[in-house]
């Protein structure tokens, strides 16, 4: 009698240790699979992408200013506009930690969404992208543009100098541009920074106007200016 439990017990773990490997098996060959398919497809080998980048914005282009280190990145594709303009330019980094920098022209007046991917001199192996943003500005941003109030415009009788006075300063602009005929008849040009709440204009005697400069951003790499604004001479 305990012979025969004893064969039971065996044939049942037989029977399970059987549908224990039926149901592994389709798994396993899954895997194997999965793993076949990375072998038939070769070895990817990815250069490796930009350390960093930043964006300078500008009217209707940008400046790039990138790090790269890995010093199998030859070349590198930047892509704009969700990839439909593209630029292929080479790395220029000589040394590691050293920046280079390139200007992308002809953009549209938008913010910009970046895309650069590196790659080796033949164009093979190719990096994961590395993305980095700014604007661009152009002629709608010029449209929103005032000049600098005029308080009023006074003569020093004992030096018989002009001073102009501002009123309040204007939101990202950097200062005033002056113009002015002097009194031996030639052309002047002064600059007013936008911190100074006055200027004082030299030799005056005609043809007194001036416009206002701005920076879109503190890092803009151009100047945007309003149109000349003639101040009447009491």
């Amino acid at each position: 009698m305990y012979v025969k439990v004893l064969m039971i017990n065996d044939m049942k773990y037989i029977i399970i240790s059987v549908f224990a490997i039926l149901y592994l098996f389709p798994s396993c060959t899954d895997m194997n699979d999965l793993h076949n398919v990375y072998l038939e497809n070769g070895e990817r080998i990815y250069v490796g992408k930009l350390d960093s980048a930043y964006i300078f914005p500008g009217k209707e282009r940008v400046k790039l200013r990138y790090w790269s280190s890995d010093p199998r990145s030859q070349k590198m594709i930047i892509y704009w506009q969700n990839r439909s303009d593209s630029l292929l330019v080479d790395i220029t980094t000589k040394n590691a930690g050293d920046s280079s920098e390139l200007i992308i022209a002809d953009l549209p007046e938008f913010y910009h969404i970046f895309e650069i991917v590196s790659m080796t001199a033949e164009l093979s192996n190719k990096s994961i992208p590395y993305s980095v943003s700014g604007s661009v500005y152009a002629e709608k941003y010029e449209g929103t543009l005032t000049n600098r109030g005029v308080k009023d415009l006074y003569l020093d009788t004992v030096s018989n100098n002009w001073t102009i006075d501002w009123l309040g300063k204007v939101e990202n602009g950097i200062g005033a541009e002056i113009v002015y005929t002097d009194l031996n008849g030639n052309p002047r040009e002064l600059y007013a920074p936008m911190s100074e709440d006055a200027v004082v204009v030299e030799e005056l005697k005609s043809d007194l106007k001036y416009r206002t400069l701005y920076l879109p951003e503190p890092d803009a790499i151009d100047t945007f200016y309003t149109d000349f604004s003639e101040i009447l001479i009491p």
